[in-house]
């Protein structure tokens, strides 16, 4: 796990395969506020991703339109189905933390302690040394439609906002859609992390989801949001056990897209086909489209293979490392556990009112 510093500025770089083990997406960190620019390093960064297949603002239309073409969307329904899918990255936000929390320290301790190869031990001493010496990192959210009664959610994964004291201290950011330009972007605070499950230890770790749901201090912009917001699909795991059916609609395949800020750079595209679900537990699942540090939090959208246009769009799975990403059916569940949990915690002492009939 290969490091480089310029002045002030620590970056992790791409994650490697060694010895079988698929790196955590997690520690793509960024210069901290007030920090000169750094010209040089965005153009490395922007020349990683081009590499990686991830594709900046200037070429979407024409990736999508080939995509969609080689899924055997009908020709007449392209320009339509692109508008829809470019619609869909103003809901995808630059999520940046300033410093490392006392629990994100602890967590590497332990995973370098209970370690169970060579690999994953040095990512972890080196993870360990950088939130130890207090440096930030980025990642990818997406936020959620429609509001819920708490505000307005973004989802990221846990190893981008892992705790309430990294949420204090980190901010989101809407419409950075070209690499070093922040006129026009909108960023946000957050008020706390409504709900999330750990992130995972290694690669071969699927007993967690890898997620924090956070809650946006709106500062009164709801409409700016409300036309940005995403919906999530619960049952879209089902919808890759339907190859017959995408030949009956005259499909080659169903196609998947996902915005991702890679590197900490501005907005990028991923196209790839819908993910074939696994028999791996609570509904993990491998994926091709490409991805570098920095695009954990961001997810993998798709239409529903009965919406032949596809221009209705929705969040499926939520990428998190390597080449893999879970599902919204288990995320989904998580949540509404969670949430009733807090609810019966700050429910009167005695069962709150009687039920009535």
């Amino acid at each position: 796990y290969q490091r480089r510093v310029h002045g002030d500025f620590h970056e992790s770089f791409a994650p490697m395969e060694q010895e079988g083990v698929m790196y955590d997406e997690s520690e793509d960190l960024f210069p901290e506020e007030g920090a000169p620019a750094l010209t040089a390093v965005i153009q490395q960064k922007a020349a990683e991703a081009r590499a990686a297949g991830l594709v900046p603002k200037v070429g979407w239309r024409s990736t999508l339109s080939r995509a969609f073409a080689s899924a055997g969307v009908q020709s007449h329904l392209i320009e339509n189905a692109v508008d829809a899918a470019i619609r869909l990255s103003s809901a995808t936000c630059l999520v940046r933390r300033k410093g490392s929390s006392a629990g994100r320290i602890a967590f590497h301790e332990k995973c370098v302690d209970e370690a169970t190869n060579a690999a994953d031990k040095v990512l972890h001493e080196e993870m360990l040394i950088s939130a130890k010496a207090g440096i930030g990192g980025s990642g990818t959210g997406l936020l959620l439609s429609p509001r819920s009664a708490r505000g307005w959610f973004v989802i990221t994964n846990n190893h981008v906002i892992m705790n309430e004291e990294e949420a204090a201290n980190a901010t989101v950011e809407f419409d950075y859609d070209n690499d070093g330009d922040r006129a026009g972007t909108r960023s946000f605070t957050l008020l706390s992390i409504a709900a999330s499950e750990m992130r995972t230890t290694s690669s071969g770790d699927l007993s967690t989801l890898d997620f924090s749901l956070l809650v946006l201090d709106a500062g009164g912009d709801e409409v700016f949001l409300r036309d940005r917001a995403v919906g999530f699909q619960e049952s879209a795991a089902i919808q890759a056990t339907t190859a017959p059916y995408l030949k009956m609609v005259g499909l080659n395949h169903l196609p998947a897209i996902m915005f991702s800020h890679p590197r900490g750079l501005a907005k990028r595209l991923g196209v790839g086909e819908f993910p074939q679900v696994q028999e791996l537990p609570i509904r993990h699942v491998d994926h091709m489209l490409p991805t570098l540090p920095g695009s954990s939090g961001g997810n993998l959208l798709f239409s529903p293979v009965t919406d032949v246009t596809f221009t209705h769009w929705s969040a499926a799975f939520l990428h998190y490392r390597g080449r893999r990403a879970v599902a919204w059916q288990a995320i989904g569940d998580s949540m509404r556990e969670q949430f009733a949990a807090a609810a019966r915690a700050a429910a009167p002492a005695g069962g709150g009112s009687k039920a009535t009939k």
